[in-house]
C-alpha cells in the first residue's frame, strides 16, 4: 500500500508540474492575445451573414482547450495501466476479502479515487485557471473547489453501486457481457428520466418568471407541437459570463433549462435558442442519442471481451485483468468517438433547422453565433481531429453557413 501511495503521489506531482509549466508557457506565449477585447461585428453582405475572422483571445483560448483536452485524454488512457503497474490490484488482493461485495467496493473506490486524483491537475488548470484567465469564469478558488467536490461526490454516489454490481458480475459470470448490457440499457433509460431531478439536486433551478418572455416561449412551443413545456432557470452569473441552455429529461421529466446569463440576450435570440431546444424534443434526439450510445457501448464491450479472450484466454475474468480491460475499453471509446460526435452534430444541425423554420428567421440563428464567440469564446472553426474527437455541435462557421442556406432558400 505504501509503494502504491508513493508512486501515485509522485505521478500526481509530475502531472501537476508538467501542466503548470505548459499553462505558464501558453500564458506567456499568448499574453498579447489574452489582453485583447473580443469584439465581433455582425455583418450582412448581399443578404448573407459574413463569417467573421477569429478574435485573438478566441485563438488563445482554443490553443489552451486543445492542450488540456489531449493531456486529459492521455491521463485517462494511462490511468488503468498505471493503477495496475503501481500495485492497485495487488493492494486489494493482499487484503484478501472473503466477500466479493467488499472486494468490489474497495476496488471501485480505490480505482475511482486514483483516477480522480490524477486528473485533478487538468481540471484545476483548465476549468479554473484557464477559465479565469480568458474571462469565462468569475468563480473564486473556494467556489471552484466546493463545486468540484460536490460534483465528484454526486458522481461517486451514482456510480459506485453500479460499478460494484458490474465488478461482481464480471468476476462471477462467464457471460458477464450479457448481464452488463442489460444493466446499461436500464441505466440509460432510467438515467435519462431522472437526470433533471439530479440536476435539480445539484443546482438551484427555479421556474421562469411569468411574463411576456415566458408567454412567448410557451406560445412558440404550442405552435411547434410541444405541449406542457417546463421552463427552468439556473443561476450561473455568479461564476461565469458564458451563455447556455439545454433540453433534458424524457417523458414527464422533460424541461428546458436556461442559464440566467442567457436571459440577458434579446427576446428574439432567446426564442431562437428555445426553438432549438424544442427541436431536440420534437425530433426525439435524447432518445436517439441514448439508443446510439447504448448500442455503441454494448458493441465495444463485446469487442473488448473478444480481445481479452484472444490474448488472455476465456478465463480472463481476474482482478489483475480488470485494468487491462478498462484500458482496452478506453482505447475503443476514443476510436468510436467520431461516430457519436458526428451523429450529435447531425442532430444539432437538425435542431437549428427546426428553430429557423419555427421562428421563420435565419438571421437570428446566425447572429447568435456571433454572441457565442463574444460570450463563450467559441472558435470560428477547428481542425479536423479535434472536431471529430470533441465537437458534438457544429462549429460557428458551419452554423452561420447553415443559416445562410436557410436565408437563401427563403428568398
Amino acid at each position: 500500500m505504501k509503494k502504491f501511495i508513493v508512486r501515485t503521489v509522485m505521478t500526481f506531482s509530475l502531472i501537476f508540474i508538467s501542466l503548470f509549466a505548459i499553462t505558464m508557457f501558453l500564458e506567456y506565449k499568448n499574453k498579447d492575445k489574452l489582453n485583447t477585447q473580443v469584439k465581433v461585428e455582425y455583418k450582412v453582405s448581399d443578404g448573407e451573414i459574413v463569417v467573421p475572422d477569429t478574435p485573438a483571445k478566441v485563438e488563445a483560448n482554443y490553443e489552451f482547450s486543445q492542450v488540456f483536452f489531449y493531456s486529459g485524454l492521455a491521463i485517462s488512457l494511462a490511468s488503468p495501466l498505471l493503477f495496475f503497474k503501481y500495485g492497485g490490484t495487488a493492494v486489494i488482493k493482499k487484503i484478501g476479502f472473503k466477500k466479493k461485495i467488499l472486494e468490489a467496493g474497495c476496488f471501485c473506490l480505490l480505482y475511482g479515487v486514483f483516477t480522480e486524483f490524477l486528473i485533478f491537475p487538468k481540471a484545476l488548470f483548465s476549468a479554473f485557471y484557464r477559465a479565469r484567465l480568458v474571462g469565462l469564469s468569475t468563480a473564486s478558488f473556494s467556489d471552484f473547489m466546493g463545486r468540484y467536490f460536490q460534483r465528484s461526490m454526486f458522481y461517486a454516489l451514482e456510480m459506485l453501486p453500479i460499478a460494484m454490481i458490474v465488478y461482481i458480475i464480471f468476476i462471477k459470470r462467464k457471460r458477464w457481457y450479457i448481464y452488463v448490457s442489460i444493466i446499461l440499457v436500464l441505466i440509460a433509460i432510467g438515467g435519462a428520466y431522472i437526470s433533471p431531478y439530479i440536476d435539480e439536486m445539484q443546482n438551484d433551478l427555479e421556474s421562469m418568471e411569468d411574463g411576456e418572455l415566458k408567454n412567448s416561449i410557451l406560445e412558440l412551443a404550442k405552435n411547434s407541437g410541444v405541449e406542457d413545456l417546463d421552463i427552468r432557470v439556473v443561476e450561473k452569473s455568479n461564476i461565469t459570463n458564458s451563455v447556455n441552455a439545454y433540453m433534458t429529461g424524457i417523458g414527464g421529466s422533460r424541461r428546458i433549462v436556461f442559464w440566467d446569463t442567457t436571459l440577458k440576450l434579446s427576446n428574439k435570440e432567446i426564442l431562437a435558442i428555445a426553438a432549438h431546444e424544442m427541436g431536440h424534443y420534437e425530433m426525439n434526439h435524447i432518445q436517439k442519442s441514448i439508443t446510439l450510445s447504448v448500442f455503441m457501448t454494448i458493441f465495444l464491450i463485446l469487442v473488448s471481451h473478444n480481445i481479452m479472450c484472444k490474448y488472455k484466454g476465456r478465463e480472463y475474468r481476474l482482478i489483475d485483468n480488470i485494468p487491462k480491460m478498462l484500458f482496452i475499453l478506453n482505447i475503443l471509446l476514443v476510436v468510436a468517438a467520431p461516430i457519436e460526435t458526428a451523429y450529435s452534430r447531425k442532430m444539432e444541425y437538425a435542431a437549428d433547422q427546426f428553430a429557423m423554420e419555427a421562428t421563420n428567421d435565419g438571421y437570428t440563428n446566425g447572429s447568435l453565433e456571433i454572441r457565442f464567440i463574444q460570450q463563450n469564446l467559441s472558435p470560428i472553426d477547428v481542425n479536423s481531429l479535434y472536431k471529430w474527437l470533441v465537437y458534438d455541435h457544429p462549429t460557428v462557421k458551419d452554423r452561420i453557413e447553415h443559416s445562410n442556406e436557410f436565408i437563401e432558400n427563403m428568398k
